[in-house]
């Protein structure tokens, strides 16, 4: 006999108090806002290195953190940093190019160990802007069997999704890789 997770309830913007349905909806707003702007970039034709500087500063920004980096881990257990975003505008030990090994209990060491990203060879990127909707579509070819259940960090994604007044679809059969599929609106909600 298989059970399935508890579905976590649907919260419901309007039953929150004034003052925080406000904060909620400036914080998705602010969300939406930097996604639109990278994904001008990326329709742009942008060349990769700016999309990703891009992409670094408006996580930095969102997050409210002093620095954030995107990163590939590479053969040799290393990682390299491809772009990162600091509050002061300085990248110090962050630059682009530098590389270390991975040790440790830390992110990049917990994916490294998990032999999760080498069964990912390719990854295919759309986003797309049609009159008055925005789509995403990401596809890896790893090992799929992702699904909206508890910790898996998709649930996050299709609330905020449909809380844009979106929706995500996910189709991830175990050994064929996962696409997530994301559609916002583009103009105001109605």
């Amino acid at each position: 006999m298989s059970t399935s997770p508890p579905r976590r309830p649907r919260r419901n913007a309007a039953s929150a108090p004034a003052p925080q349905r406000q904060v909620g909806n400036d914080r998705i707003a602010g969300e939406q806002a930097a996604l639109r702007r990278v994904a001008t970039l990326v329709a742009r034709g942008t060349p990769p290195g700016e999309v990703f500087a891009a992409v670094a500063a408006e996580v930095g920004q969102l997050l409210g953190v002093d620095f954030t980096f995107l990163s590939r881990c590479g053969p040799a257990a290393a990682v390299t940093i491809a772009r990162s975003w600091t509050r002061t505008g300085t990248p110090g030990a962050l630059a682009a190019g530098i590389r270390w090994c991975i040790r440790g209990r830390n992110l990049h060491a917990m994916v490294f160990r998990s032999h999760q990203l080498p069964r990912i060879t390719t990854v295919d990127v759309q986003v797309t802007a049609r009159e008055d909707i925005l789509s995403m579509r990401v596809r890896d070819d790893g090992l799929g069997g992702a699904g909206f259940g508890s910790g898996s960090g998709l649930i996050g994604l299709r609330d905020r999704a449909e809380a844009l007044g979106g929706q995500m679809r996910l189709d991830s059969p175990p050994g064929t890789g996962t696409t997530p599929e994301i559609t916002l609106p583009l103009g105001p909600r109605r």
